[in-house]
């Protein structure tokens, strides 16, 4: 894409791909400038690459393993 934007100049493409079989999730949190507080892990019902907007999602998580939730949590 590299030659092709610059080609276009200021009216990029952008491409996105998705991973076979992933999982999309959103974390919503909260900071002051210090502190972080997860205020919840939406799992998205839909395959990855449905907009959030357009998604189901699942509040609190239905599918995702405690150990990955935990994981999101701490690198949140």
């Amino acid at each position: 894409t590299g030659q092709i934007n610059t080609l276009l100049g200021k009216n990029p493409l952008l491409f996105d791909t998705y991973l076979s079989g992933a999982i999309e999730v959103d974390v919503d949190c909260l900071c002051d400038g210090q502190s972080t507080f997860v205020s919840g892990i939406l799992e998205h019902i839909e395959e990855a690459g449905i907009h959030s907007g357009d998604s189901a999602c699942s509040l609190p998580v239905h599918a995702l393993p405690s150990d990955l939730v935990d994981e999101l949590e701490r690198q949140t």
